[in-house]
């Protein structure tokens, strides 16, 4: 899995030279950070999806895959059963939710925990600017300031850390990031009552 941005891009946000090994962990580190707090990898890649869970979505069975954007569904097996599209499954060509059948007319094939198996595609092929320059930003904080120190003292030497939900955190997303990233978290869905 690529990084979401590059040393190079790094070294023309922060208009200077870098360290390159240095740049390469803060580069790294900030993919990891915003890959971890939108559960999602972001860049296209191709996936198998094991022990994905049949659930019961009204009138259907199906299966939800956990990366977004879906772009492609490539095989589906049900405990072992290979399903061919548009007779065994639909999908519509976008949505993470891939319906397998009508309920009231097949509960044999999904009684005792059945479980999917489902390679697809998933992921933008060019990763969003906004979420770029969110990485941009965490790694420009990480490079500069890998500590977190918000201050320094010279006589006595003291330092004093930003906390972990403090906006001047070394490494962590302020406010304003998780806001922007927001829109690319998987959204949990809704329970009928």
């Amino acid at each position: 899995m690529a990084d979401l941005i590059t040393v190079a891009n790094l070294a023309s946000y922060l208009q200077r030279d870098l360290d390159t090994a240095s740049a390469t962990i803060a580069v790294a580190g900030a993919s990891g950070i915003v890959r971890a707090y939108t559960r999602q990898n972001l860049d296209s890649q191709t996936y198998t999806a094991i022990k994905l869970p049949i659930e019961s979505f009204d009138t259907t069975w199906g299966v939800r895959l956990p990366q977004r954007p879906v772009t492609a569904v490539a095989t589906v097996t049900v405990n072992g059963t290979t399903y061919v599209s548009g007779t065994d499954y639909a999908w519509n060509g976008y949505s993470p939710l891939i319906r397998l059948a009508w309920r009231q007319w097949s509960t044999s094939a999904f009684q005792d925990d059945p479980v999917a198996v489902v390679t697809y595609t998933a992921g933008y092929a060019t990763v969003p600017d906004e979420v770029k320059a969110v990485a941009y930003a965490v790694a420009a904080r990480q490079y500069d300031n890998p500590t977190g120190a918000r201050s320094w003292q010279i006589d006595d030497a003291s330092e004093t850390k930003a906390g972990a939900d403090d906006d001047l955190a070394g490494v962590s997303l302020l406010r304003a990031e998780r806001d922007i990233l927001a829109r690319y978290r998987p959204r949990a869905g809704s329970v009928r009552v």
